[in-house]
């Protein structure tokens, strides 16, 4: 086609390619500009709603972290002693008592008489040196050449669940097995015997035998003022879900608390107000309509647009059978929109009552005077939560405006794709006609050339 539209106007001067270009520039600008358009706006929209479905979503991120029980089950504990320090596990009750550790828990250690060397015998004949602890009994065979490193691999090998023995050097030429129970408490007590024909340095209650330099005892403890024994240092068995360490008995009074840990519910409750003031920024940068200024939103009097932001805050400040909103735990709104959180509000809530901010958050059973148990009822982040996925949910809102202009878009782009298709023809059509005509005047302006200088002759030779 340009080949043809190049060579018009040769013979007129009148229907020149120049003739076609600007009538086909007059039709796409009433037939493809105004298609042009409404693809660039609804691309814009298409943008703008990825960016609120983004927004949105990041929001109820920190909405259904505050609405997951278990970030009210988080626990901390503290001791005002290092006698005694306490691990706790989320879920545990809230409380707080006192510990006083009396005496420590010990293992029990023995100690066997000299021996010249490692590799010095331990016997005289063949026999069994039996080891008793926490009702079981434990036999080592051995022989009139057992060496005192032998009977030690015996012990460990024979009783290392529940003993360790090794070889002390005490002194030049002193050497000592030393047996120690693995556990503490009474329980652990070691008791050896032997059929006498163990050396006497192993015999235990001889004066040159196995000797105890530590008594396997029991821990004493009070706890609030009440006297109690356990078999180690570890207590777990108070409390369930908390571990008491007995570290020290120097007789101090150690206070201890089991609190709820707010360290995550503090930060999620301020990234919810960060998150929500850019949601909202956005929001009304897009429904704005500021005419006077020039400024209209892309989604200027699109009420499914504005309708998220008041439905929020409608949920935000709703107030609750007990006369109590978020504003009493610290998020408020300001006239202008914009979302603060005041952490000492929410710790005054916390202080009077940790279960009641679980509740009002996250759900519970209504709780009656007479203490019978209600009707369940979901916490405000429950119902913001819900809400929100009504929006960005499966089939939620967002889902469907974002499909209703993908496929606006593929629809325009096939109107254009068509448009173009049907201008093309038509101007393929009227380029041929064009050099068709331009062809006969030109045919025609010869012709009229030629008949003018015949003309011209004629009258010249009837001048003469």
């Amino acid at each position: 086609m340009p080949g043809a539209i190049n060579s018009l106007g040769i013979g007129s001067g009148v229907l020149t390619s120049d003739i076609i270009d600007k009538l086909r520039a007059n039709d796409e600008d009433l037939q493809i500009k105004p298609i042009d358009s409404k693809i660039k706006l609804e691309n814009q929209k298409s943008d703008a709603m990825s960016l609120l479905d983004s927004l949105v979503t990041t929001f109820k991120t920190s909405v259904a972290f505050l609405d997951d029980d278990t970030i009210y089950q988080k626990r901390s504990s503290n001791s005002s002693d290092d006698s005694v320090s306490v691990n706790v596990l989320d879920g545990s009750e809230l409380q707080n008592f006192n510990i006083k550790v009396n005496s420590l828990a010990q293992n029990e250690v023995l100690q066997s008489g000299t021996f010249a060397a490692k590799t010095s015998t331990i016997a005289s004949g063949n026999g069994t040196m039996s080891l008793g602890i926490d009702g079981e009994t434990f036999n080592m065979d051995y022989t009139s050449s057992t060496t005192l490193n032998d009977i030690k691999t015996a012990i460990n090998d024979t009783a290392g669940s529940k003993v360790s023995a090794s070889i002390l050097e005490i002194a030049s030429g002193d050497y000592r097995l030393i047996v120690t129970s693995k556990d503490t408490g009474t329980d652990q007590a070691i008791a050896i015997t032997d059929n006498g024909n163990l050396n006497a340095q192993l015999v235990e209650g001889d004066p040159v035998g196995f000797t105890n330099i530590q008594t396997a005892s029991n821990s004493s403890f009070d706890y609030n003022g009440i006297t109690l024994e356990r078999q180690n240092n570890k207590v777990t068995d108070l409390f369930a879900g908390v571990t008491i360490n007995l570290l020290k008995d120097n007789g101090n009074n150690a206070n201890i608390s089991i609190a709820q840990d707010t360290t995550d519910i503090k930060t999620e409750m301020g990234t919810l107000a960060s998150a929500y003031n850019s949601l909202q920024s956005q929001i009304t940068s897009m429904t704005t309509s500021d005419l006077n200024n020039g400024k209209v939103g892309i989604f200027n009097g699109n009420n499914d647009i504005k309708n998220v932001r008041r439905e929020i805050s409608k949920i935000i400040l709703d107030v609750n059978s007990d006369g109590k909103s978020l504003v009493n735990f610290g998020l408020d709104l300001s006239q202008d929109g914009n979302m603060s959180f005041d952490e000492t509000k929410l710790n005054n809530e916390l202080s009077k009552d940790a279960k009641g901010l679980e509740k009002f958050f996250s759900g519970g059973y209504k709780i009656a005077v007479d203490g019978s148990v209600g009707d369940y009822q979901d916490g405000i982040f429950t119902k913001l939560d819900k809400r929100l996925d009504a929006y960005v949910g499966f089939s939620g809102q967002f889902t469907t405006l974002s499909t209703f202009f993908t496929d606006n878009i593929s629809s325009l782009k096939e109107n254009r794709t068509n448009a173009v298709k049907l201008l093309n023809s038509r101007y393929d059509t009227m380029t041929a006609r064009f050099v068709e005509y331009d062809s006969i005047i030109s045919r025609i302006t010869q012709q009229f050339s030629s008949l003018k200088q015949q003309i011209a002759t004629a009258v010249n030779g009837n001048n003469n």
